[in-house]
């Protein structure tokens, strides 16, 4: 009978510690709860601000590459007609430049006259087309509208340059330094015997 007894007192003083146990699996406490949604909140803002600055600068990149891909088609262009032209006008002081090629003279169509409008930030070249009347008057006159065709950020101010070298050769040369690197075009023109050239006006 001494037996039993013991092994009775010793299941009960088991059960007390098993009911601890017990009653301390049941969940998180209040802090654990606010520990854990502050720790989530702060790996939302975390990860909210990071996709937010790789979205941007994603944008900025496609932005520079259509830039730049505008000016380099712009270059390849211009050099083509420029190198073909039959007349060639430029206004140094509103940085307009009147191209008429051997072909559009033939098939009595009109010219073309860029013009580069820039600022410390930004280069924009639009382009209109002109008839032979018009020419002397908007050259040398401000050009405000027209087709866009190349915008896009620079560093600082474009170089813009059309020099006649007499009855040998006319050379044009831009220049454009932008945040991506600089970009610049030297084409090089032989003078036709009877030139149409006004440089510089």
């Amino acid at each position: 009978m001494r037996v039993r007894k013991m092994t009775f007192n010793l299941l009960a003083r088991e059960r007390p510690n098993r009911q601890k146990e017990y009653s301390h699996s049941q969940g998180m406490t209040l802090l654990e709860v606010v520990i854990t949604i502050a720790i989530m909140a702060f790996l939302a803002v975390t990860l909210y601000q990071f996709f937010n600055f790789m979205n941007k600068e994603s944008r900025a990149q496609i932005s520079d590459q259509v830039f730049i891909d505008r000016l380099n088609l712009f270059f390849h262009n211009i050099a083509k007609d420029f190198r073909m032209a039959k007349t060639v006008k430029f206004n140094n002081s509103y940085k307009n430049l009147y191209i008429k090629t051997v072909e559009e003279e033939e098939d009595g169509e009109m010219g073309d006259i860029y013009t580069f409008k820039s600022d410390d930030n930004e280069i924009i070249i639009l382009t209109n087309k002109v008839s032979d009347d018009e020419v002397e008057n908007k050259i040398k006159t401000e050009i405000e509208n027209g087709t866009e065709i190349v915008r896009g950020p620079i560093i600082q101010g474009p170089v813009i340059t059309c020099e006649d070298n007499g009855s040998y050769y006319t050379r044009l040369y831009l220049f454009f330094s932008t945040p991506v690197g600089n970009y610049d075009l030297s084409v090089v023109r032989r003078n036709p015997p009877a030139g149409k050239e006004v440089i510089n006006e």
